[in-house]
């Protein structure tokens, strides 16, 4: 398995882009995942 991340900077491109790869056999598009930046990470005791 091949996996790919596009950056789009043009939101309003969205709806097309996920139209579009579910169309295709094979393509699954994955949840967003959010990283958390240090601050928002849980601090170790």
């Amino acid at each position: 398995m091949t996996e790919l991340t596009l950056k789009v900077t043009d939101e309003s491109l969205l709806p097309m882009l996920r139209k579009l790869f579910r169309s295709m056999e094979g393509v699954e598009i994955a949840p967003r995942r959010h990283r958390k930046s240090g601050i928002e990470l849980p601090h170790p005791a």
